[in-house]
């Protein structure tokens, strides 16, 4: 009930806890029907409680890694496929992960989680970005959606979420109830050494989509769209892709409707670069119904600016 009143009793998207199973029953009695996922760091420090002191050193590491390998997986069949061969594996962990786990998982998978706007607070490990230099190669897709090689191997050892650059998501996936007619273009962006790729989908008038999903989980736009930008008359930057999450002015919160009015920009034009202006119209709503819509107003805005003082 404090939370319900500190949210000026807003019905709640996405909630974020520790896993506690008391926690699990609460909130599927007060909001049923919410998003509920699990912190990361405290789902790792559940895994290490149970694990760490049964299979010490070495053992806990590829015990860890596989499970990790497991659940950062972006396809729902590939992942009970892999969790099937983790308890074939471990079958002295089974109990914990069947029990414990398992009835949960929408709250913890990747193919459940990524499509959530969480303002990054998944990460906690800090990453140094590289250059946008380095973002060197850009590949024009003529080829059909459906034979692009869009599988990239998971990572091993480490949760998704703070593996720099990671894809999260396969690009099927991400355009699955798109209008493929919608699209304008798709770029593929690879990193100089190769291990990083990612595939841009622009559609409509300033709308776009990334694999690396920071604009559906972190409402920030990716350097791979700048980097696109730089290559592509297409590709428009509208200041509505920000979500009010990340307005610190109250002014422009109450106004959010009206930002719709702002010219979009891109950064090529027939003579080369530069800064040129778009009178468009939007359409959020493709994008809504993956991060779903974001309720910020006054009240809460207020609120949280008092605690912070």
């Amino acid at each position: 009930m404090s939370l319900s009143k500190a949210t000026g009793g807003l019905i709640l998207s996405l909630l974020y806890t520790d896993a506690d199973l008391t926690m699990i029953a609460a909130i599927n009695s007060i909001w049923p029907t919410i998003k509920h996922h699990f912190c990361l760091f405290h789902f790792r420090k559940n895994l290490e409680k149970h694990f760490l002191n049964k299979y010490h050193g070495e053992k806990w590491n590829k015990f860890f890694a596989a499970f990790c390998y497991t659940r950062n997986n972006r396809v729902e069949s590939i992942f009970e496929e892999r969790w099937a061969a983790l308890l074939q594996e471990y079958p002295d962990a089974t109990s914990y992960l069947q029990r414990y786990l398992y009835p949960y998982k929408e709250a913890w998978i990747l193919y459940f989680t990524h499509c959530a706007f969480n303002a990054e607070i998944q990460k906690f490990e800090h990453t140094i970005e590289r250059l946008l230099a380095k973002e060197s190669k850009f590949i024009k897709l003529n080829e059909t959606i459906g034979k692009l090689p869009v599988t990239v191997k998971s990572p091993r050892g480490m949760f998704s979420e703070d593996m720099f650059d990671a894809c999260v998501i396969e690009l099927a996936q991400l355009i699955i109830d798109l209008d493929l007619t919608r699209i304008r273009e798709l770029w593929r962006i690879s990193s100089i050494n190769k291990k990083s790729k990612h595939f841009i989908v622009l559609y409509d008038n300033a709308m776009h989509l990334c694999t690396c999903l920071i604009l559906i989980n972190h409402g920030l736009v990716c350097r791979h769209f700048f980097a696109t930008m730089l290559v592509s008359s297409i590709a428009k930057f509208h200041i509505r892709l920000l979500p009010q999450h990340w307005y610190t002015n109250i002014s422009v919160i109450e106004a959010d409707s009206t930002l719709s009015n702002v010219l979009a920009i891109s950064l090529l034009s027939n003579n080369g670069f530069s800064i040129v202006k778009h009178a468009v119209e939007l359409d959020f709503s493709y994008l809504e119904s993956i991060r779903r819509c974001h309720v910020f107003i006054k009240k809460i805005y207020q609120e949280m600016t008092r605690k912070q003082q």
